[in-house]
């Protein structure tokens, strides 16, 4: 059985994803609502709450869980050993999506703070293309817009209208790819891909398509969630 973990809505983004691929694995869903966001947290903080929740999944018949979440991606390489062995981590898969897509090899990543601040983007970036420039940019209210139920099908004229103002200082910065570094931020996939027309890696759908490489069990194909 196979867990996937975030924060919130973006663990729902990510099944949503998974399961178009695949209906006969069991998942175990944890929205960790209780520690939501994750954006917000220290380094510290973190590692605490991925290790609980590593615990919980496992003691549940969890043999790998993705970390459907780019903040808590960002500290994995800080978690012992016995959770990095059963943790699929998003950035690196991530990076290297939006590297290939980039012609002109200017990227940003829109993210939350705690991801911004972590340069895990630039870092996993760089290892791939020393040439390409990364631009950061971090918005905790399209996460909370996102818990709202918000998503391109219902906004409001306001709602769009605060999207723009998020989403147009990137337009400056040239760039041709903007990662959407929070699975939250999905949920707005199009209304971004039409204000700044460029491409878009939605983080969701690349943690479902890391998790799809994994050597799954066929079983009822039920989910979980906690």
């Amino acid at each position: 059985m196979v867990g996937i973990l975030d924060s919130g809505m973006g663990a729902y983004f990510t099944l949503a994803e998974f399961r178009k691929y695949n209906n006969h694995s069991d998942v175990l869903l944890l929205a960790d609502r209780e520690n939501a966001p994750y954006g917000t947290k220290d380094t510290e903080s973190l590692k605490e709450i991925l290790t609980s929740a590593k615990r919980r999944l496992e003691s549940l018949g969890a043999e790998k869980i993705l970390l459907a979440c780019c903040t808590a991606s960002s500290v994995y390489p800080l978690l012992d050993e016995e959770c990095r062995r059963m943790m699929i981590p998003i950035i690196a898969p991530v990076a290297n999506e939006a590297v290939g897509l980039s012609k002109n090899k200017k990227i940003a990543v829109l993210s939350t703070k705690a991801t911004k601040d972590s340069r895990a983007f630039n870092k996993a970036i760089s290892s791939l293309d020393e040439s390409a420039e990364v631009f950061g940019f971090s918005s905790p209210e399209l996460v909370a817009m996102a818990e709202a139920d918000l998503c391109d099908e219902n906004l409001s004229l306001s709602d769009y209208e605060k999207i723009k103002e998020i989403v147009m200082p990137i337009k400056k910065s040239g760039i041709d790819t903007l990662i959407l570094g929070c699975t939250h931020f999905g949920a707005f996939r199009g209304t971004i891909e039409q204000m700044l027309s460029v491409k878009t890696v939605d983080s969701a759908k690349i943690g479902a398509l890391t998790l799809l490489k994994e050597k799954l069990p066929s079983e009822s194909g039920a989910t979980v969630i906690l």
